[in-house]
């Protein structure tokens, strides 16, 4: 090296700073000092000779002295940044060029300058050293003295030199290629040339280069030179050596190379880099996967992976690697460990094919562009395997399925099915993918590297793995079909736009599963829905576009979401320890035309890249600030006046109030809402202000700005709100909902329309914005990654061709700018990655901690640790908190730890063996000394042995003297003890004995008076006798001596026969003394037993009494039924409090002793009773009589009466135990209260009619009370009884004592436990009282119920931050609703709660509110005219009338509950949950279902509660109906309807099983008349016929038959559809029994065809269901034909149409034919979709209330119904016969207007059609009605021939819904009215002449006289229209009554009667037409009229029509 005359420069001036001795850090580092520090400049130069040539300067412009000369710390090689010891602001001094081979270092001159003088000295020869870019400077020293030197430096490279060289855009590598002395020439990598004159040379334009940056690092961190061209520079580098991957500290790039490294991948690399660190392997994205795995245990903590980067940078694939790599990391585990569990690992890789397909696309940037964001969440158990996933989806880009841009393809998953199915034909598709225009329209049909054949063999593997079965397959298929059909339908315009790709259309509604006008009418028209009327609106050719790509981006959108969830549920597991989520989120997007897409994807690239920036930089500065880490290396100034630190400011201006989101969402809601309002408002707010970020355009258009980190992007306003809406019309769900496919109808179930929408206007929940989704999905996730250690994976794209090994530099270089690397490898490469809080950094490195004083800090204890292995303090620092490290002293204090770790092990195992052998010498030494013990015991033994048996002889002859000692006294004191026993047992039996004699005695004494009473009365007969005989003897006497011969004979044989009878007489006396004997004896061993069992149940009942007091134990009895209306209010003001009961041990009296007392608290008041009442009053009165005696019954006993309900019960006692008598007061004859026969005072008296009962009280006072309370309770109803049962219950009076809950100062619980039962006490003024609950829970309610309530601020008007309304209302009560009282309502959360006043501290009640709840208006009309606005809320238990004094306060607060309801969850009960399972359970977790969950089979119990979650309330009966409870209620009567009757079963309410006809129509009324018990009555029919134990009993099959027949009534819900297909397949695979069979298919077969019904089933058509044969129905045609035909519940009027047009030849016909019933002269049309059974049923109800009218039977007539083309030449015959009938019914029905003569003449042909020619003598009969004036006018609401009546749906439904006492009075008593009625002699005047033209028609064939009479007809021009009679208000000069005439041409005008036509509108002229009121039809004309408003109650018959034309004239013009 040539020597340096420079190696020194001292400086003496004055006043300059001392100079201190500096470090300057190189390679190695060298020691200099600080020479010269003035104002100018510093000099610094090497101590030592050979670094002489490193001196430098640096400027210290802006810096002090002081600050300068105290620390500095440079480098040889290049900048080092330095900062004051002090701290504060960072500032880069640049160093001298250090050595170098390959450039030189060339000084010029140095001017001294001393006072005036100028010296200039030459400087030596040029010394080599390596060139670092440097300015050009002057440098400032002194020689020696104080002389001031100026040199000016000028470098120069030589040839070769590899440099760094700025252009316009970066830093790029250059070559010094030569330099002439001016200036220098420098050649890029590119070739390139660039000049640069010597002069300019400097840090700012040449630089040289590092040689880290000419061999390239792992690890950018290391880079010495620091800026984007080094960086980029360094990944062309690697990637050039097909190296895709560098580190960035933790932080990992991956470049794209478009094509494929095996040997970066597989099983082998994975084990590689598994457990190892960062930077121990070369960078790969498998490194990152591992670092977060076992981070997951490391830092106890969530993980996540976020990959970023651009579309096409590689972000899917790196996602794969990733989920491989843990994946296999999981299966290792669970393989090692033996764990069987699901394959978790495998279903996530099986997982990506079907995400791929369905969420990916080619793009111009990307053949497999993921169209969405995906966060997918690794859920690992705490032995590392992985339990279960989750997919989260952001944002798919639906747009891409209707239009993508050129060269540009759909999603993967159309062109997958068309090439790799084989089942095509299936779905109607072509393999051709070119011909559909959703999959062609761009032109690119194929996409490089993409296998599509393949791709679909893959997804179809894919899905089987993840349990997609092939039903749900096929069903994701046919979707995709149904959307590449869609693409294919076109529209042309014929007066609107009308489809012209007709089969596309069939095949889309076929797979659909609806119908194909139905498809073709929501593609072609819009519905709406106005005041219950639809109003349809035709839709140009572009707006029927739209409507059917925003169908099918609907379905494809909804399908994907089903996808994601079906994909969630396979993957679904356990509870996990933590997770890793790995995000796969699309790149930031700047397209030429930027729409709302981009602007949702820019704004999450936004967020996610705050959340970077702040972990990387703001994070990182806040961080070491807090913990006062000296951060000197990194110059924060330049971080913070760039965007990349922190771009909060444009995310404020898209998030913040009024930010851009919220006016898109703002502008969004508004219905007149446009795109160019929307520009506006965002000009208006943000374009006017200073706003950095947002950009407005100098020229009006459509576009406005955002300047995000990436750059600025123009966004084109042209769809914004649409987009955001995403409107889908209500009338296109209505019609998917209506689908076959239950596929597509899950996919927009919870999707709401017309029908599921609220019918009250402003109480529907608003349906978020898309905007407004993805704001919150975006910060659940940024809250989800808050939560996790993040990681980052930066993936870079190097071309836009996708062309492999070309870097394209400014592609990358834009994509480095926004990623933030270079700031990223700035702070890690100067920063401390590493941190740990000092105590788990203590304990991690316990081991290490030798020699430390434990004694010290925590932080002093790190410190002297660190000291050790890094003395220099450079690698690490202590904050407040945390120990902050670098990445390589961490490593290295990692391995050291592993050696220390394992010299602790080898020491701890040196103990352990140690131990060992020390047990097993210890233990060899006690087995020795056992055996020493052994032997010397032996000896001993012997010893003992002998000794003991000499002792053993002594003490035997002892022992046995002293045993026969004992012996004779234990003799001697059981002989006397038995003497006493002998005594006392004859003692006791002589008692007996004498108990038994004087018994005995007693008894004889007893026989014996009766013995003699018998006797005395044998004496009296027998003197009786003997004195009649002596009479008889003398009487006798004076008769003949022959008699007295006989007399005396007979008196002999009486007294032989008297002397007989004595006999007998005294055997029977003997035999009754024994028999009374006995049972004396009998009578008293019972009573001795009775009292001896009388006095043990006593002796038990005391013990029991007293073992209950001792013990305490406070067992909580069963209280009556808490008062349920205390959670919701109760039914008047009496009970309107809080109510609480229950049982509590209580501490009373003097001694304190617990006694159990029945406590309640009602309203303000505590009440305490002896026990839980149940009488309206009790207490002692005195009562005669007592027993059956006459002397018992003037015994007066004292009892204890009970009045219970009506009856007086009366006990010995107050424990009411055993009752004596009962005394029915409530219908009792009298209470006597006067004239009673006693003298006892206070008596009164009770006359039952069967007995008087005497009582008296005790004093006056009881004695009125008691008759008081009898005098109420005397006749009243049960239900007024029951009412004063309940105010006895909560009676203060009855109580023992009470507490007023006003004087409660407070209640809290005692820390004292009583016999195990919790205490509490309640404080008052005057006494504390103590009770005892019976547990925790008890006593927290009592405590509870008890504390003093105290009102919120927020319901007194305080605050609004948690009330939602407040306000007065009326609230009904009373037991009818009658009484109204005025409280203070809160409405807060989901609580209405009520006051009494708006100041109570204590509410009355509260009325929870959940979605079960339901709000009823008032009717307007009702409340308007009584100035009572009474609204409806029925909640859980009662239904509360609520009154508003206006209608607007009644308006608010039914939109504010409303609101709360339906934003309540939904509730679901267990057999909801059960369906759900059984929905995706396998056959065998089916099966274990249904034998772990027995409320899923039969059950021979009736129901307690519904199945299924059903509305509160009470229902509305149908008028003229059955009157219904709840639905509650009605669900549990049907329960106990289903079962048999039994005595203890509650009564049937709808019939029984044993009438199955009955109870079939009654729970089908049910089902019609309360729809929403639908699918309850479906589920209990499926439980009762499931696992049923004899499936052919009689029960099983009426099921059935019930079963079958709602399956041809009504549908349930799609969710209980699903589950009634379930459980009919699962009866036909499993049931054998013949008959359920064939029922079951008959069910699965009636389901395909069922639509909604207006009516039940009749009962003809039940018997047919059970008996399995069809229904006959007959149809009447012209002149009395008529046609039998079969039908079954299903056959519509339509089927019946086409098969009477066969059976009459009509196939062809001209003209349109419908199906009518008809009765005497009433016609009615029935719709074509009309079920003919439905017409059977309402005929039913018809003849059970004498519906028939002018005496007629109902029929079915098929006749002309729509006038095509009437007089075609070429008509049939048949069509001639039904034209000319439906003329003559006009004519009769005075809808032909003609003069008097034409209708004789009509009349006459008529006539001669039917009878034939005149014969003479013949007259007009009166049968044959051939003139208008011959009979009656129909009913002006009747229809005419070829129109319609009200539609039958709207007359009757149910049980005679709609039929008021008019319409059934009409049609009872004939449709006739006499109005204009014919005379006699008028009739006989038109029927001459009739007779007289008819005279000349002789000769005339039927045929002719039908064509003249047609003639006539058509000649005037309303033939062939439909008349409907309207009236008319709008047109002054039109009349009111008219005829709307509508016929095929259009709409005519004719006054009513009159043949000239006012106006005629052709259909092309007809805007619009409809209903916008009830029985209003208005008709929109394009210029002339106008609008044209009609009264009629024809207005559905009318639109129907008018339709059906415009369907005929589109389908001839197609």
């Amino acid at each position: 090296m040539d020597s340096d005359p420079l190696k020194e420069l001292t400086v003496s001036a004055s006043g300059t700073v001392p100079v201190e001795p500096v470090v300057v850090v190189g390679t190695p580092p060298f020691p200099c000092r600080a020479n010269v520090n003035d104002s100018a400049a510093n000099i610094f130069s090497s101590t030592e000779p050979s670094k002489a040539s490193s001196a430098f300067t640096a400027s210290v412009e802006r810096q002090s002295p002081r600050r300068l000369s105290r620390r500095a710390v440079f480098g040889s090689r290049g900048t080092r940044g330095a900062r004051a010891a002090g701290g504060g602001a960072e500032e880069t001094y640049r160093g001298g060029p250090p050595r170098s081979t390959r450039c030189v270092y060339t000084p010029t001159t140095i001017s001294a300058k001393n006072g005036e003088d100028t010296h200039v000295f030459p400087l030596a020869s040029s010394s080599p050293g390596r060139c670092r870019s440097l300015r050009s400077e002057y440098w400032s020293y002194v020689m020696g003295r104080a002389i001031v030197i100026h040199a000016q430096l000028r470098w120069i490279f030589t040839g070769g030199s590899r440099v760094w060289v700025r252009t316009s855009e970066t830093w790029v590598p250059a070559i010094a290629v030569g330099n002439d002395g001016t200036q220098s020439t420098f050649q890029t990598d590119e070739g390139q040339e660039h000049v640069v004159t010597n002069d300019a040379i400097g840090p700012d334009t040449v630089t040289t280069m590092h040689e880290t940056s000419q061999n390239g690092v792992e690890d950018m961190a290391q880079l010495a030179d620091l800026h984007e061209g080094s960086l980029l520079y360094n990944i062309a580098l690697r990637f050039k050596t097909k190296k895709i991957y560098t580190y960035i500290g933790s932080i990992l790039s991956a470049v794209n190379p478009y094509q494929r490294f095996d040997e970066l991948y597989g099983q082998n690399q994975i084990e590689n880099y598994n457990g190892k660190a960062i930077g121990e392997l070369p960078p790969h994205v498998y490194a990152i996967a591992n670092e977060a795995y076992h981070a997951l245990w490391r830092n106890d903590t969530n993980q996540a992976i976020l990959i970023s980067g651009e579309s096409g940078a590689g972000k899917t694939e790196s996602t794969k690697f990733i989920l491989n790599f843990l994946s296999h990391l999981s299966n290792n585990i669970t393989e090692s460990k033996g764990i069987v569990t699901k394959n978790y690992e495998e279903l996530i890789v099986l997982s990506s094919p079907i995400l791929e397909a369905f969420g990916n696309a080619k793009t111009l940037y990307n053949n497999n562009s993921s169209r969405f964001g995906k966060f997918i969440q690794l859920a690992f158990s705490s032995n590392g395997a992985i339990e279960g996933a989750k997919i989260i989806d952001y944002l798919l880009e639906k747009n891409r399925v209707a239009h993508q841009n050129p060269n540009e393809r759909n999603f993967h998953s159309f062109y997958a099915l068309l090439s790799g199915s084989s089942d095509l034909a299936s779905f109607e598709l072509v393999p051709d993918p070119t011909k559909y225009r959703y999959a062609s329209q761009s032109g690119a049909c194929n996409a490089e590297g993409i296998d599509d054949k393949e791709n679909f063999s893959r997804i179809i593997n894919a899905f089987c793995a993840m349990s997609f079965s092939e039903e749900q397959q096929s069903d994701i298929f046919t979707a995709l079909a149904v959307i590449l059909h869609l693409g294919n339908i076109g529209f042309e315009n014929r007066g609107g736009a009308y489809v012209i790709t007709q089969d596309d259309l069939r095949k889309c509604a076929s797979l659909l599963g609806i119908e194909i006008d139905d498809l073709a009418e929501i593609l072609t028209q819009q519905k709406r829905v106005l005041r219950g009327e639809e109003i349809f609106t035709p839709l140009d050719v572009d707006q029927a576009g739209d409507s059917r790509d925003s169908l099918a981006m609907a379905i494809y959108a909804r399908t994907f979401k089903w996808i994601i969830s079906k994909l969630n549920l396979s993957l679904k597991g356990q509870e996990s320890y933590h997770f890793i989520g790995v995000l796969d989120i699309f790149g930031f997007e700047n397209f030429e035309n930027n729409s709302f897409e981009q602007f949702n994807i820019n704004y999450a690239n936004e967020k996610l890249q705050q959340y970077f920036n702040r972990h990387i930089f703001s994070l990182e500065q806040l961080e070491y600030n807090k913990e006062g880490i000296d951060w000197s290396d990194i110059d924060w100034q330049v971080f913070r006046s760039s965007a990349l630190v922190d771009n909060a400011e444009c995310l404020d201006l898209i998030e913040r109030k009024l930010g851009v989101l919220s006016l898109i969402d703002e502008e969004s809601r508004f219905p007149k809402g446009t795109d160019s309002s929307l520009l506006i408002k965002l000009h208006s707010s943000h374009g006017n202000e200073e706003s950095s970020h947002y950009i407005r355009p100098r020229v009006q258009n459509t576009l406005f700005g955002i300047r995000h980190f990436a750059g600025e992007v123009m966004y084109d306003i042209t769809g914004f709100l649409e987009k955001n809406r995403d409107a889908f019309r209500e009338d296109v769900i209505d019609v998917l909902r209506e689908s076959k496919s239950d596929f597509i109808y899950d996919l927009f179930e919870h999707d709401a329309g017309h029908t599921s929408s609220s019918s009250r206007a402003g109480t529907a929940r608003k349906k978020p914005t898309v905007s407004f989704q993805f704001k919150d999905s975006l910060h659940h996730l940024m809250a989800t990654l808050g939560m996790a250690s993040p990681y980052f994976v930066r993936c870079l794209k190097p071309n836009t061709t996708k062309s492999a090994n070309e870097f394209n530099d400014q592609i990358v270089l834009n994509q480095l700018r926004y990623s933030g690397m270079l700031e990223t490898v700035r702070i890690r490469r100067a920063g401390y990655p590493v941190r740990r809080i000092f105590g788990d950094f203590l304990f991690r490195y316990r081991v290490l901690q030798a020699g430390i004083d434990q004694n010290l800090s925590n932080p002093e204890q790190c410190a002297a640790l660190l000291e050790k292995y890094d003395g220099g303090k450079t690698n690490w620092q202590i904050g407040n908190s945390k120990v902050f490290l670098r990445e390589h002293l961490e490593v290295a204090l990692e391995k050291e730890r592993h050696i220390c770790l394992k010299k602790t092990i080898e020491k701890i195992q040196a103990y352990i063996l140690g131990y060992i052998q020390r047990k097993r010498y210890l233990r060899m030494r006690q087995s020795a000394r056992r055996i020493q013990a052994w032997v010397q015991m032996v000896l001993a033994r012997r010893q003992y042995v002998r000794e003991k048996a000499a002792a053993t002889t002594i003490q035997a002859g002892y022992r046995g003297y002293c045993a026969r000692e004992l012996r004779k006294k234990l003799e001697e004191e059981r002989r006397i003890e038995e003497e006493k026993r002998r005594e006392e047992e004859r003692r006791r039996e002589e008692e007996r004995l004498a108990e038994i004699a004087r018994l005995e005695a007693e008894a004889r004494e007893a026989e014996e008076r009766e013995r003699q009473e018998a006797q005395r009365r044998l004496e009296e007969a027998r003197r009786r006798q003997e004195e009649e005989a002596r009479i008889r003897a003398e009487e006798e006497a004076k008769r003949k001596e022959e008699e007295e011969r006989h007399l005396a004979e007979a008196m002999e044989q009486a007294r032989a026969r008297e002397i007989e009878q004595r006999r007998k007489e005294e055997e029977a006396r003997l035999c009754a003394e024994e028999e009374a004997k006995r049972k004396a004896e009998e009578e008293a061993r019972q009573q001795a037993e009775a009292e001896a069992q009388r006095l043990e149940a006593e002796r038990r009942a005391e013990e029991e009494r007293l073992q209950e007091e001792r013990s305490k134990a406070m067992q909580a009895a069963e209280a009556e039924k808490a008062l349920e209306e205390a959670e919701e209010g109760l039914e008047d003001a009496d009970i309107e409090e809080e109510h609480y009961e229950g049982y509590l041990g209580m501490f009373r009296g003097v001694l304190q002793n617990l006694k159990r007392k029945w406590c309640v608290l009602h309203g303000n008041t505590f009440m305490f009773f002896k026990k839980q009442q149940d009488s309206i009053h009790a207490g002692y009165l005195t009562k005669m009589g007592g027993g059956t005696s006459t002397l018992g019954r003037k015994n007066w006993k004292r009892r204890w009466m009970a009045l219970k309900g009506g009856k007086l019960h009366y006990y010995p006692s107050q424990d009411e135990v055993q009752e004596l008598g009962v005394i029915d007061i409530q219908n009792c004859v009298d209470i006597l209260t006067d004239d009673i026969s006693i003298k006892k005072d206070h008596a009164f008296g009770i006359d039952t009619g069967k007995r008087t009962y005497l009582i008296y009280a005790d004093s006056e006072e009881e004695r009125e009370e008691w008759l008081e309370i009898f005098g109420m309770v005397k006749g009243k109803t049960d239900a007024e009884i029951s009412q004063m049962m309940e105010t006895a219950r909560v009676n203060p009076r009855n109580a023992q004592g009470t507490i007023d809950v006003d004087e409660i100062l407070s209640v809290g619980p005692t820390r004292t436990m009583v016999d195990e039962h919790p205490s509490f006490v309640v404080m008052t003024a005057e006494r504390v009282y103590k009770f005892v609950a019976r547990d925790i829970a008890d006593m927290e309610q009592w405590i509870k119920a008890l504390t003093p309530k105290r009102r919120d601020a927020d319901d007194l008007g305080g605050s609004d931050s948690a009330v939602v309304e407040r306000g007065w209302m009326f609230k009904a009560g009373g037991k009818t609703n009658a009484f109204k009282r005025r409280r203070w309502f809160v409405l807060r959360g989901d609580v209405v709660t009520y006051y009494k006043s708006p100041g109570d501290d204590l509410p009355v009640a509260t009325i929870p509110l959940n979605s079960l709840c339901s709000v009823i208006p008032a009717e307007e009309a009702e409340a308007a005219r009584s100035g009572e606005w009474t609204f409806v809320l029925n909640s859980r238990h009662k239904t509360f009338y609520l009154t508003c004094t206006t209608q607007s306060d009644m308006n608010r607060w039914i939109n504010a509950i409303q609101d709360v309801i339906d934003n309540s969850p939904l509730m679901e009960l267990p057999l909801e949950k059960l369906i759900d399972e059984l929905r995706m359970a396998s056959e065998e977790d089916t099966k274990q279902i249904y034998a772990t969950n027995k409320l899923l089979s039969f059950s021979p119990r009736p129901l307690t509660s519904s199945l299924l979650p059903l509305p509160y309330g009470e229902t509305v009966s149908p008028s003229g109906g059955r009157q219904y409870d709840t639905l509650e209620a009605e669900a549990i009567n049907l329960s106990n309807s289903l079962l048999p009757q039994t005595e203890h079963s509650r009564q049937s309410r709808f019939a029984s099983p044993e009438n199955p006809v009955d109870l079939i129509k009654n729970v089908l009324q049910l089902c019609f008349d309360l729809p929403k018990l639908r699918n309850e009555a479906y589920c209990q029919i499926i439980v009762q016929t499931s696992n049923v134990p004899e499936p052919g009993s009689a029960l099983n099959l009426t099921h059935w038959h019930l079963l079958a027949a709602m399956c041809c009534s009504f549908l349930p819900s799609r969710k209980f559809m699903r589950f009634l297909r379930f459980h009919l397949k699962r009866t036909l695979e499993n049931v054998q029994q013949e008959d359920i069979v064939s029922l079951a298919a008959f069910c699965m077969e009636a389901l395909k065809h069922t639509k909604s019904r207006d009516f039940p089933p009749s009962t003809k058509e039940v018997e047919a269901i059970m008996s399995g044969k069809p229904l006959t129905c007959t149809i009447h045609c012209v002149n009395g034909r008529s046609i039998d035909m079969p039908i079954t519940s299903s056959t519509t009027c339509m089927d019946v149409i086409a098969y009477i047009k066969s059976d009459l030849k009509l196939n062809g016909c001209r003209n349109g034919f419908g199906l009518f019933e008809t009765c005497g002269t009433l016609t009615k049309y029935l719709e074509e979709k009309y079920a003919v059974a439905d017409v059977l049923s309402k005929w039913e109800k018809y003849e059970s209330y004498g519906i028939n009218p002018d005496g007629g039977t109902w029929r079915l007539t098929f006749k002309l119904f729509a006038y095509y083309d009437p007089m075609a030449p070429d008509l049939s015959v048949t069509e001639k016969e039904f034209l000319f009938e439906q003329a003559f019914e006009n004519v009769m029905n005075q809808r032909f207007p003609a003069d008097d003569a034409t209708h004789i003449k009509l009349a006459a042909l008529r006539t001669q059609y039917v009878v034939g020619d005149h014969e003479p003598g013949a007259y007009m009969s009166s049968l044959v009605k051939v003139h208008p004036a011959q009979q009656p006018q129909l009913l002006a609401d009747s229809a005419p021939t070829g129109s319609t009546l009200k539609r039958a749906g709207t007359v009757i439904k149910g049980t005679l819904k709609g039929f008021g006492r008019n319409t059934i009075r009409r049609l009872r008593g004939g449709t006739a009215k006499k109005s204009d009625e014919v005379t006699d002699a008028e009739l006989k005047k038109i029927n001459d002449k009739i007779l007289k033209e008819w005279e000349n028609m002789r000769g005339m064939s039927q045929d002719d006289a039908r064509d003249a009479y047609m003639q006539i007809i058509q000649a005037w021009e309303g033939y062939g229209c439909n008349l409907f009679e309207v009236t008319q208000t709008t047109k002054k000069e039109w009349p009111k009554e008219l005829w709307l005439a509508v016929s095929l041409e259009g709409v005519g005008i004719f006054p009513r009667n009159q043949a000239q036509r006012l106006a005629f509108f052709k259909y092309e002229t007809i805007l619009s037409f409809g209903a916008p009121q009830a029985n209003k039809y208005k008709i929109l004309v394009d210029g002339g009229p106008g609008a044209m408003v009609f009264e009629t109650n024809m207005v559905l018959e009318i639109a129907k029509l008018m339709k059906e034309y415009i369907r005929e004239i589109v389908t001839r013009r197609g």
